[in-house]
């Protein structure tokens, strides 16, 4: 009776918290709630190979982990069975520009649009680069109190577009720490509100700490360097240019600033594409569209103060093969330590399992989409197949 009573004066006195309620916790359909701003596709359709026979992948009980590191080693349900039971929307693989694997489940295809969620700090992360080479950025030690009025005149003018790449900026909004906070933020109407009550809890650069409200700042940044709408820049600099075959868009909020850490809509082959472009050493047809010492930066594995071994730029290294039997199960990413040399791997993750993993070594690519992760741990199990094949 009292949480009922709780929730009904949430509701009655926070149109925030009445949104919370009704909508609960964000889904990959959310792009139906905001405003959207379009990102059209490439004039020029890049199209992959396609193999003459789907790849016969292995059964799950070789490579699937629940949600809290315990092997599955009993599911007896076909594979497609098994990937539609688990929420999954899409599984793509494509090697050496060939699809090898491309099967869609629970009602979406090829040309159904889904939000991708944090895949998209991985694209802001490039983003950030391609600005900082073309001159828009100063570098990335620039302050972000020339871009953020409300901040340029106390100590959090003083963190760095770096800092919100790297995620180590010191502000007081931890995705693992406080996921309210963060919702609150979601289904805000006013998110200049909400970055007015942010504070600093550690001087920027000191510690490594996820969290989606920098990646927020880091799209106003964006905005505001390149004198263009974080869409138009994604479409001039990425969409247009890596032979996208859909129109993609970007959420914002009311007031116009657009959900950076994760209000990317697009299509699960275009997703690839951008995938192929990390690949590649973020080269499309000769043309250097990423900087490459940049992508060589995104696989550093490197640890020390305010860098964790498993984050980079955007990008988690934290894949099976770097990781031991009893780590995997503890899932504690924080105490995780490393016991692979190579930067071979890496993936873009985002909410409810949304997993684009990259090879370099095999030059292979994976990705997993779904509307949820079905109890299942999807980096690390998308990792192991990816080892596997």
């Amino acid at each position: 009776m009292r949480i009922l009573s709780i929730l009904l004066l949430l509701v009655l006195t926070s149109c925030t918290y009445k949104r919370i309620v009704l909508r609960n916790f964000p889904n990959v359909t959310d792009y139906k709630l905001f405003p959207q701003r379009i990102i059209r596709h490439a004039e020029k359709e890049f199209k992959f190979k396609r193999s003459t026979a789907s790849m016969a992948l292995p059964n799950q009980n070789k490579w699937a982990f629940y949600r809290g590191g315990k092997r599955i080693t009993r599911s007896k349900a076909p594979l497609d069975k098994y990937l539609e039971k688990s929420n999954t929307t899409a599984l793509i693989i494509i090697r050496h520009d060939t699809i090898l694997y491309e099967q869609y489940f629970n009602g979406y295809k090829g040309d159904s649009k889904s939000m991708h969620f944090s895949i998209n700090k991985a694209i802001m992360s490039v983003l950030t680069s391609i600005a900082v080479k073309e001159g828009a950025f100063k570098g990335f030690d620039q302050a972000i109190g020339d871009f953020i009025p409300m901040y340029a005149e106390d100590e959090r003018g003083a963190v760095t577009i770096g800092n919100l790449v790297n995620m180590n900026s010191g502000f007081d909004c931890n995705d693992y720490d406080d996921q309210l906070r963060f919702i609150r933020l979601y289904y805000s109407d006013r998110p200049q509100k909400f970055m007015n009550q942010r504070k600093l809890t550690t001087d920027p650069g000191d510690h490594f700490a996820y969290s989606s409200f920098t990646t927020m700042l880091l799209g106003i940044c964006l905005e505001k360097a390149t004198g263009k709408s974080l869409n138009e820049y994604i479409e001039e600099k990425l969409w247009k240019k890596m032979g996208t075959t859909y129109d993609a868009s970007m959420s914002t909020f009311k007031d116009g600033t657009p959900m950076a850490w994760g209000g990317l809509t697009s299509y699960p082959i275009d997703l690839m594409k951008f995938a192929r472009l990390m690949l590649n050493r973020g080269h499309w047809d000769r043309e250097e569209i990423i900087p490459e010492d940049y992508i060589n930066a995104c696989k550093d594995r490197s640890e020390g103060k305010g860098k964790a071994w498993m984050y980079s730029k955007g990008f988690w290294l934290d894949t099976y093969n770097c990781l031991d039997e009893e780590e995997i199960q503890k899932l504690n990413f924080r105490k995780q330590r490393r016991y692979c040399d190579g930067e071979n791997q890496m993936y873009a993750g985002g909410y409810r399992g949304q997993i684009l993993f990259i090879d370099f070594e095999k030059e292979l690519l994976i990705l997993r989409l779904g509307t949820g992760n079905g109890n299942k741990n999807w980096s690390r199990s998308i990792s192991l197949l990816g080892n596997l094949l």
